[in-house]
């Protein structure tokens, strides 16, 4: 897992315990497998985020906590990302191309994958979070 070679996890962020830590995301409703996403709650985590990532690939993922708010400015790949609750209720979903900021209120975290990956994902939907 997160073991692709087209990302590089950089060397810091491999020393933080809050970056080693993954959780795998499911759709309660449609029961697909979302992501096994790193925990980014260290500030430094967040704000930098996937900027130093040549690309996701399934079933990596970000998971950004607490965050309400995104950019893809100086990324070099599309993103979709879901804006959750306290529950880990979708909120919103969008697929974000480089060189935008996207936020959502009420939202108290952020799930960001591959392109493409929140496909059967609406606003409404629940996702089940297991500590991997």
């Amino acid at each position: 897992m997160w073991e692709h070679s087209n990302t590089s996890l950089p060397r810091a962020a491999a020393r933080r315990a809050s970056f080693n830590k993954v959780v795998r995301f499911t759709n309660e409703r449609t029961g697909e497998h979302l992501a096994d996403a790193r925990v980014a709650s260290a500030l430094q985590d967040r704000v930098t985020g996937l900027l130093n990532y040549t690309g996701l690939q399934f079933p990596e993922g970000l998971w950004l906590v607490p965050a309400d708010e995104i950019h893809t400015v100086g990324m070099r790949f599309p993103i979709d990302v879901a804006f959750l609750d306290h529950n880990h209720v979708i909120l919103a979903a969008w697929s974000v191309p480089p060189g935008f900021q996207v936020r959502a209120l009420g939202a108290k975290s952020v799930l960001e994958l591959p392109a493409g990956q929140l496909q059967n994902s609406q606003p409404g939907d629940r996702l089940k979070a297991l500590a991997l």
